[in-house]
């Protein structure tokens, strides 16, 4: 469903779950405005129906306001602090509505359910927990990290602390991982100077494993660590990158096996030993891998993090 249609229904104060509802129902905010309470209680519970009708009077805020607290917050509370944790949300103002009538970017705010209801009580007793104050502060907080987060230079915000869940990792860790693996002779030895074909076949396999699963392990199956994979990298460009890395290495492996049946590499399949007919190959094959470690390098160098040789280098 659109997104436009839903920071629409966002934008007069529907929560993200109910607004996903409505769409799901055929009802944009034109349609909401004009049903009539039978209508809306065909699709609706009542107590549903009483936040449509009420949020149906009010002005709608610019959606160019609410995209952009959408992007900047990743769809995610700022109190709650997790972009992975898809709970519905709402829009909040900071300063109520009611006193300044204020529809800004800077008096807005992306909270979930629970803590958009803590944000309006009353605590006349204890230290109100969210005062508009405190959710500045996080707004701003909250968007840096995932702002870092999705440039794949810190983890998920919420699971900073979560090392040991691959899922968790930036892009950076990602990378230094696969860029440690990567460095082995299959890499980078030249292809004349391979000593068993059948484990080059397999160290192209582990590579391409890696990169596309995000699972490390040796030649003898051992796993040796694991980060997340190519595909769920947040940095896009960064992704692509990786997504591309993996089908070069995969033609690679393609194309000595193509070798083999054609008869341009001769190779014993017990042993792994092997002979060039065509004296070509090995060449074509390093500068194959030499394209791939340069695209590697390319996300490498603008994370910060040494290069892989290639082939000879």
């Amino acid at each position: 469903m659109s997104r436009d249609l839903l920071t629409n229904l966002l934008s007069v104060g529907l929560d993200s779950a109910l607004a996903q509802k409505a769409l799901d129902a055929g009802l944009t905010l034109t349609k909401l405005r004009e049903a009539g309470t039978k209508e809306l209680k065909a699709s609706f519970f009542d107590n549903e129906v009483k936040l449509i009708k009420a949020a149906v009077k009010r002005k709608e805020i610019d959606d160019a306001v609410i995209l952009q607290l959408v992007q900047k917050c990743d769809w995610s509370c700022c109190i709650c602090w997790k972009v992975d944790d898809r709970v519905p949300v709402i829009l909040h103002h900071i300063v109520p509505h009611s006193k300044t009538a204020d529809d800004s970017y800077d008096n807005l705010v992306v909270l979930c359910l629970n803590h958009h209801g803590m944000a309006h009580s009353k605590w006349e007793i204890s230290r109100h927990p969210t005062t508009p104050e405190l959710i500045k502060s996080r707004k701003s907080e909250f968007e840096e990290a995932v702002a870092g987060f999705k440039k794949g230079t810190r983890p998920v915000p919420g699971r900073e602390g979560d090392g040991k869940d691959p899922a968790s990792h930036s892009d950076v860790k990602a990378l230094t991982l696969i860029a440690g693996f990567l460095s082995r002779p299959a890499v980078s030895r030249s292809f004349v100077a391979e000593g068993n074909m059948q484990d080059f076949l397999r160290a192209m396999q582990d590579v391409i494993r890696t990169l596309n699963t995000g699972i490390m392990k040796t030649r003898e199956g051992d796993e040796i660590d694991r980060t997340k994979a190519g595909r769920q990298f947040t940095n896009p460009t960064w992704r692509e990158r990786l997504g591309l890395l993996s089908k070069n290495f995969d033609s690679i492996a393609e194309r000595v096996q193509l070798a083999v049946r054609n008869n341009e590499l001769q190779l014993d399949p017990v042993s792994g030993f092997y002979s060039f007919n065509n004296c070509m190959l090995p060449d074509e094959i390093d500068a194959a891998r030499h394209s791939a470690i340069r695209l590697l390098n390319s996300v490498l160098f603008e994370a910060g993090i040494d290069p892989v040789r290639g082939p000879g280098g």
